[in-house]
């Protein structure tokens, strides 16, 4: 089983000269979680995760505590926007390193390389570094399940 059979190919990326504020929309337009930074050839040169962006706007404090259970909300904090000013910076200065697997990539080898990293996409490209795709952990998990012997799901299972 290989990636290729598994990912996404269409996919939407970003230059790194783009606006944080043009990505910052492209993610909450599409639901997307992870958005592949291309250059003008369309080789993978960075990764933006919503991470990224919420890193933003993140208080300080939250890199210090450990655990939250206590709060239900943190009050005026929930509402806090990036300064204008961030949002007009390129996409470059706040990207990942790009962290890729190769289209004909083994399916368990990209699943291993998303728990490693604590990734939820993968950014898929061939030898030259194109990307071509987009792999993600739920893409992954039901690809390595497909050989289990599960019930067949009816119309009567509400689902």
């Amino acid at each position: 089983m290989t990636v290729r059979a598994y990912m996404k190919q269409r996919v939407i990326s970003v230059q790194q000269d783009s606006t944080i504020e043009m990505a910052a929309a492209i993610i909450r337009e599409h639901h997307i979680g992870t958005l592949p930074v291309v250059d003008l050839q369309k080789k993978l040169v960075g990764m933006l995760r919503l991470e990224n962006l919420l890193a933003l706007v993140m208080p300080d404090f939250v890199h210090l505590v450990e655990h939250f259970e206590f709060a239900h909300n943190f009050g005026s904090l929930e509402y806090t926007k990036p300064d204008p000013s961030a949002l007009k910076g390129a996409v470059k200065d706040i990207m990942e390193d790009p962290i890729s697997v190769l289209v004909d990539s083994g399916v368990l080898r990209a699943a291993a390389l998303l728990h490693l990293r604590d990734l939820r996409d993968l950014p898929v490209v061939d030898a030259e570094n194109t990307l071509v795709g987009l792999v993600s952990h739920v893409d992954l998990g039901v690809a390595l399940m497909t050989g289990w012997e599960l019930p067949e799901l009816s119309a009567d299972t509400g689902l």
